[in-house]
């Protein structure tokens, strides 16, 4: 399940390709999920602490979605609430995120997911990917819509 809330590490990943040298210099120094909780059948609640090392201005993550995939089925769509970036200093942020499976996905293929570092069935991580749209901005509210499609997890996970 911690491979599914990776999300959030990557959504401050993505910055990099802003304008302005010195928001490639932010960094995602670490990530724990604090809590999970199932909501019934098909919602999942979270609570990621993320510590993010940020030199460049302030900034606010607002309109975050994403829709992970698993072999091209869209397995679960994930929001986030706005999270405010201070600017020039390294800080951990405790952000909840709300996950809903998708109709189509069979929640049981999800438990595999999440058990896939034991058990008999490893799940191939080049099989998880993750569409993500979000609109950074600054604090005067000027900001664009960032879409990113088909991103590996795996390949987060190898840069960690």
């Amino acid at each position: 399940m911690k491979r599914l809330f990776v999300v959030l590490a990557i959504v401050v990943t993505l910055l990099s390709g802003c304008r302005g040298r010195s928001f490639r210099d932010i960094k995602v120094n670490s990530l724990e999920i604090v809590s999970l909780s199932p909501h019934g059948l098909r919602d999942i609640d979270a609570v990621v602490r993320l510590t993010v090392y940020n030199p460049a201005v302030g900034f606010e993550l607002t309109d975050v979605l994403g829709q992970l995939k698993y072999k091209g089925e869209e397995a679960i769509i994930i929001t986030a609430d706005q999270v405010m970036v201070t600017g020039k200093a390294e800080k951990t942020y405790t952000i909840p995120l709300h996950g809903t499976i998708a109709d189509d996905f069979n929640p049981f293929q999800l438990l595999n997911l999440m058990n896939s570092s034991g058990g008999e069935k490893k799940i191939n991580l080049d099989d998880v990917t993750l569409d993500l749209s979000l609109r950074p901005a600054l604090r005067g509210g000027i900001g664009t819509t960032v879409v990113k499609k088909d991103i590996r997890i795996s390949d987060f996970l190898k840069k960690q």
